[in-house]
């Protein structure tokens, strides 16, 4: 059976699987899939690079022992959000890089892709201070997470920064309009296409950062995501 890699967002700081075990349901049933979610070393303790290395050997361990757990090592999905966004973001170009396990889609919901300079974004100056996700709090959360400005650099921690983008996996991007992360979200979206990845880029009006638990509009876009992964996984 195919797999989704899910990996859990939380800021690199917090958060694990258990929230979403009704959304992994939904997605084994219909979209045909062994769901794994993994955990990751946190912050503070866990800086960067720690928690891509935890999804980088998650990853090699799941394609290595895909047999066991009845799952097929070459198709393998990976996915997250916002923090998580990022993390299989990183993943995906990183199996690309070295000849890591095949990936065959991505599923970047609300992802943070670049962390080197987050001022320079349109929406973290026009939606900072106003929601959930505050200006104040990312800056301190990367700064914890990326303490040395070189690392922020690295397309493993901001992926918009990569070198190139071709040869990734098709991927489904979902931004949210009052997101101070949006904007970054849909430039690597765009950054996939230009690069001739097939990319699905929704902007879900109306939401903010943490609108997963906007039901409604979640299960619309797990019931898209469930139609691609059918999709992707039916091709030889």
């Amino acid at each position: 059976m195919p797999i989704y890699l899910d990996i859990h967002g939380g800021s690199w700081f917090a958060g694990d699987g258990y929230p979403l075990d009704n959304v992994y349901k939904h997605l084994a049933k219909n979209a045909e899939v062994l769901v794994v979610a993994i955990e990751y070393r946190l912050l503070p303790e866990h800086p960067y690079p720690a928690a891509f290395d935890d999804s980088v050997l998650s990853l090699s361990w799941l394609a290595k022992h895909a047999d066991s757990i009845g799952g097929i090592s070459k198709k393998i999905a990976v996915g997250g959000g916002s923090a998580g966004g990022n993390l299989a973001a990183a993943l995906a170009l990183h199996s690309r890089d070295f000849r890591g396990p095949d990936i065959a889609f991505q599923f970047l919901f609300v992802p943070a892709t670049d962390l080197s300079d987050i001022g320079k974004w349109n929406s973290f100056a026009q939606m900072g201070d106003k929601y959930m996700l505050k200006a104040s709090d990312i800056k301190v959360i990367i700064d914890k997470y990326v303490a040395r400005s070189e690392d922020r650099l690295s397309p493993y921690a901001s992926p918009l920064l990569a070198d190139s983008l071709k040869g990734l996996p098709p991927a489904f991007v979902v931004t949210a309009q009052y997101d101070p992360l949006r904007d970054q979200g849909e430039a690597y979206a765009e950054a996939l296409i230009a690069a001739g990845v097939q990319v699905d880029l929704i902007r879900e009006e109306g939401t903010i950062h943490g609108f997963a638990g906007s039901t409604k509009k979640m299960e619309q876009i797990y019931k898209s995501l469930s139609v691609k992964l059918k999709k992707v996984f039916r091709e030889p």
